[in-house]
């Protein structure tokens, strides 16, 4: 029993060592270049970072991925103003170069277009650079939220990006747990 919990321990330290599904949160204030009523913003999504091209090099130019946003949430004065289960996405981003990194994210759907970019404080270089880049963001950046009726520019106060853990590493957890359990339970 103490050799299968081993066993255990070590596959669940080898494979949470990284989890590439980031939930974002994205909150502001809206207004537009005629009307200087400011109206809360705020956007949520999650995507898989490893969509993401990233070619590792030093580049000032521009490398778009098209990656898969879910569960979209944008609310506008405290309504929705747009939900989607999946959005196709273009994540921009320059680097990493030092002093020259930028990150941006736009997508199109339904009659709607947003956009939000910022300058993340370093420019990233993990075993996942594209999450390593969201998970330290500190400037929360702006954007715009058009429709067919309006466009707004888009001030973002705060920002917080999260790590989803991948469901094998809940299971091997799970697992890790019900077997100490059951030595417990067999003294």
């Amino acid at each position: 029993m103490t050799k299968l919990l081993t066993v255990l321990a070590a596959l669940l330290l080898a494979t949470a060592a990284r989890a590439t599904e980031l939930q974002v949160n994205i909150l502001g204030i809206a207004s537009t270049n005629t009307n200087a009523s400011l109206r809360p913003f705020e956007a949520s999504f999650a995507f898989d970072s490893s969509q993401a091209l990233w070619t590792g090099a030093c580049s000032a130019e521009y490398q778009t991925s098209p990656i898969t946003l879910t569960n979209v949430n944008v609310l506008l004065n405290g309504h929705a103003a747009f939900n989607a289960p999946s959005v196709t996405a273009d994540l921009n981003h320059t680097g990493p170069c030092p002093g020259v990194f930028f990150l941006g994210l736009d997508f199109q759907s339904a009659g709607n277009s947003f956009y939000w970019s910022t300058d993340p404080p370093a420019a990233p270089n993990g075993a996942d650079p594209i999450a390593d880049a969201f998970l330290g963001l500190q400037t929360p950046g702006n954007g715009a939220w058009m429709t067919s009726t309006e466009q707004l520019n888009l001030a973002f106060d705060k920002i917080s990006v999260i790590s989803v853990p991948e469901p094998g590493t809940l299971v091997l957890l799970a697992l890790g747990l019900a077997a100490v359990g059951l030595r417990g339970y067999r003294r």
